[in-house]
């Protein structure tokens, strides 16, 4: 088994990134994943099996948080959700989406250019950094990826 942080860390150590079509397909799948089970992302608890299948280990939202850029603007605040809130979970996702697709750590800002097309947008939208006009949740962030992303053919 690999992680998908282990997967990033080799592909910039190398200079490079996933193929764009390659990194698209495993975003849809680690957001299917993490909305079937309600679960925050994380690319360290993304694993890929020898058979190319993905696993989600948990998250602990108790444990200390061992990938700060994932975490969302509003919980710098005093009055801070928990990290499971689905906003949270949103730009969490949206901060994996970010990397697989272009080989770098998210923005601060939440905004890039270096997405584009109706998959960049879903991202832009998930990593916004007003919760208010960030997508609601997991499920409709499912939703919105599927509408521009659809599943591969089955094998």
């Amino acid at each position: 088994m690999i992680t998908v942080l282990e997967v990033l860390e080799r592909a910039r150590s190398a200079g490079q990134r996933l193929p764009y079509n390659e990194a698209a397909v495993l975003f849809a799948a680690a957001v299917r994943l993490a909305a079937a089970n309600d679960s925050t992302l994380r690319a360290r608890l993304l694993q890929i099996d020898d058979a190319g299948g993905l696993r989600l280990e948990p998250f602990d939202e108790d444990a200390p948080e061992a990938d700060p850029a994932y975490l969302a603007p509003e919980l710098l605040s005093p009055d801070a959700p928990d990290k499971n809130d689905p906003k949270v979970q949103v730009y969490a996702a949206g901060v994996l989406g970010y990397e697989l697709l272009t080989g770098k750590h998210a923005p601060l800002s939440g905004h890039s250019t270096d997405l584009s097309g109706p998959l960049g947008e879903v991202l832009q939208l998930a990593l916004a950094s007003d919760r208010r006009t960030r997508i609601e949740d997991l499920k409709q962030l499912e939703e919105a990826v599927e509408g521009v992303q659809p599943r591969p053919p089955a094998e």
